[in-house]
């Protein structure tokens, strides 16, 4: 049996974030599937209480998203994102509110479908 941590889990992605004139790409072996997992219970607990936050913080650093619960269900989003850490830094910030959360919720779960975790965390 292979450990959990092992280079299996590691999910080969490319994320694109972009606002107003401002586009970031990133691509590679930059999330682990554990990281996906916790964000999606994290998801799933702020989709029911809407309070507090969740994030996604992921050992390469190259991305991190945090949720923030606010007033009468907005959600603040924050991504940190950045193909070269040594030399740059993005930063976006968005608005949603609860109602984004079930479809949130359903993408990680295929995506976790899709290349379940190999082992036991």
């Amino acid at each position: 049996m292979v450990p959990w941590g092992g280079l299996e889990n590691w999910l080969n992605v490319t994320v694109h974030c972009g606002e107003n004139g401002a586009s970031v790409r990133v691509s590679g072996d930059i999330i682990h599937s554990t990281e996906l997992m916790t964000f999606l219970v994290g998801i799933e607990r702020l989709s029911k209480t809407v309070k507090g936050q969740v994030e996604m913080a992921c050992m390469e650093p190259y991305l991190s998203v945090v949720l923030k619960a606010g007033d009468c269900g907005h959600i603040e989003i924050q991504v940190d994102i950045t193909p070269d850490p040594a030399k740059q830094k993005h930063s976006f910030i968005f608005e949603i509110d609860q109602s984004y959360l079930p479809k949130l919720i359903t993408d990680c779960k295929k995506v976790l479908e899709e290349y379940p975790m190999i082992g036991k965390p």
